[in-house]
């Protein structure tokens, strides 16, 4: 059996374990459940016994060019393979393994060097020539046809490693810069019983209007955060390209009747979950100096700069996220390692610690070292970079609470469009189909006959109105009829000191753009610049609020 080891690059803000070809086979499966601990709400969705290591981290497929339509690199010896690549959300920029590097001639840029600076010590990259990087399903219908390769962009510079770990092997990490401005679809593996047949981790990258972006059953919003550090004394420019981190704030975490709540890494690429020292403190776990206080369940092998070690870890028992739609997303007796894992702030030099980490064994298949496995509930995991949210598609034997239109939760009148609320989506529908007649049966009129009477009249317009922004559920931050003002940058439904503070942190950046989600979304007008035209804009919604609990 081969022993996973964690590899930490200073470029990653989090500790994966090697993605080595472990006996899935081997085990048990356990299924995840919707029985309900004290801790969940009636109407939240519990996921219980999530284990410490992802079977896998995201897959795609992917190709270099020199030029925008010129031919792809190829090897020597096999002419044009395709680069299995990970997709990873914890990556800033996209590495290339000594290995790929050398087999595709990439050349490198000459003198350039640069630094990815963390708390756990310095590595070094080369930086690469300028290359168009081409991405492809992972499942693409013929991986050996460039012209499949539909998703350009460049001409970037990637970090090149200057040697591979010879017990990890080959890594080629493509981080937020190729899924900047696209939806993210990840498959979870999948492990037929009858056959033993396994398909992997993978990923698909589709433009936001694609037809075939699968709908998702509830959403987690996403803030991407500047984690990025130019400022390393041996950095010498041109610079790799790089672009901001995903990251889930206010993650609630319980054990023993002590609760933390933090903002985690959204980290596709780490193949287990962290919580910082500070974390498990405060839940009564560790001391103050980070020494178990509470024996671990389970420890790991951790390796990184400097050596390797061994991280405890905790089976504690739960943790909570706020959905958009109304519910919490459980995960119950969830296991967690405990370590320090950050990077150094930019403008003070300090080190900043993630309070948390939320890797592939929240989304994967999970398992432990004695090959003890649970199953993903997802069908899918949905990433809109545009939107900055996170979608999760249950399998078809889980239903979501809440579910719109069922007993508990039934269509308020005036609710034509039936997505359980009734706002302006249904008064566009009614004024289509104002002063409309015959609507028998109703379906004819799109159900814009509230009353009935056949006519879509000033009746049907003052039951809209008796009944508008009325809900099946309690209404969030964020629904339509409650939404995010421009100014609202942290996204709590106010406008107000915290995102000022937030503009701050991006005053008068001039490269606003898609790699840094329009400079985590301070640049209101979306002209590259964060200056006074977007402060103005900030402050003509000044201390508006539009939560629904109000403020």
């Amino acid at each position: 059996m081969i022993l996973p080891v964690f590899l930490t690059p200073a470029q990653k803000m989090a500790c994966r374990i090697s993605p080595a070809c472990i006996p899935i086979s081997i085990g048990i499966l356990i299924l995840v459940g919707l029985t309900c601990p004290i801790a969940a709400g009636i109407d939240d969705f519990y996921i219980d016994g999530t284990l410490p290591i992802a079977n896998d981290i995201p897959h795609i497929q992917a190709l270099l060019r020199r030029t925008p339509d010129g031919p792809p690199l190829e090897t020597d010896e096999y002419g044009f393979v395709p680069i299995d690549a990970y997709l990873d959300t914890g990556a800033s920029g996209i590495l290339l393994s000594r290995d790929t590097r050398d087999l595709l001639g990439v050349a490198k840029q000459p003198g350039a060097v640069f630094v990815d600076a963390g708390v756990g010590g310095d590595q070094y990259f080369e930086v690469s020539e300028p290359l168009y990087v081409n991405v492809a399903d992972f499942e693409v219908s013929d991986p050996m046809n460039p012209a499949l390769y539909t998703n350009r962009n460049g001409p970037w510079r990637l970090q090149l490693t200057l040697e591979d770990d010879l017990l990890i092997g080959p890594l080629d990490i493509f981080g937020v810069p190729v899924m900047a401005g696209k939806i993210v679809v990840l498959e979870p593996s999948y492990l037929d019983l009858d056959t033993f047949d396994f398909k992997g981790f993978t990923a698909a990258l589709c433009e936001p209007d694609a037809p075939d972006i699968p709908p998702v059953d509830f959403e987690v919003p996403l803030r991407y955060t500047d984690f990025l550090y130019f400022s390393h004394p041996d950095n010498i420019p041109p610079f790799p390209v790089m672009g901001y981190n995903p990251v889930i704030e206010n993650i609630t975490i319980s054990y023993n009747g002590q609760t933390s709540t933090g903002n985690w890494l959204f980290d596709t690429g780490a193949q287990s979950s962290f919580i910082s020292t500070e974390q498990a403190f405060r839940l009564g776990l560790v001391d103050a100096d980070g020494e178990p206080i509470v024996p671990p369940d389970f420890t790991l092998p951790v390796g990184g700069i400097g050596g390797s070690t061994e991280a405890p870890g905790y089976r504690i028992d739960s943790l909570a996220i706020d959905t958009l739609q109304g519910f919490k997303l459980i995960y119950g007796h969830p296991s967690l390692l405990v370590g320090d894992i950050g990077i150094i702030d930019e403008q003070t030099g300090e080190p900043i610690i993630l309070d948390g980490v939320f890797g592939s064994n929240f989304l994967d298949m999970s398992f432990t070292l004695e090959f003890d496995m649970a199953d993903s509930p997802y069908s899918h995991i949905v990433i809109d970079t545009v939107r900055g949210v996170l979608g999760f598609d249950l399998k078809d034997i889980f239903t979501p609470p809440a579910h719109c239109g069922d007993p508990n939760h039934p269509y308020p009148a005036g609710d034509i469009n039936r997505d359980c609320s009734v706002n302006q989506a249904d008064a566009a529908i009614l004024a289509e189909f104002w002063l409309a007649s015959g609507c028998d049966p109703n379906y004819a009129c799109h159900q814009a006959d509230l009353n009935g009477d056949e006519y879509v009249n000033l009746l049907d317009l003052v039951l809209l109105q008796q009944y508008w922004q009325q809900s099946s559920w309690p209404p969030q931050c964020g629904d339509p009829g409650y939404p995010w003002l421009p100014g609202d940058l942290n996204r709590d439904c106010r406008v107000e000191q915290t995102d000022v503070l937030s503009m701050l942190d991006e005053w008068l950046s001039d490269d606003c753009d898609l790699l840094n989600w329009n400079c985590a979304g301070c640049d209101l007008n979306k002209d590259g610049t964060v200056n006074l035209v977007d402060f103005a804009i900030l402050t003509q919604e000044w201390l508006t609020c539009t939560h629904p609990a109000g403020c």
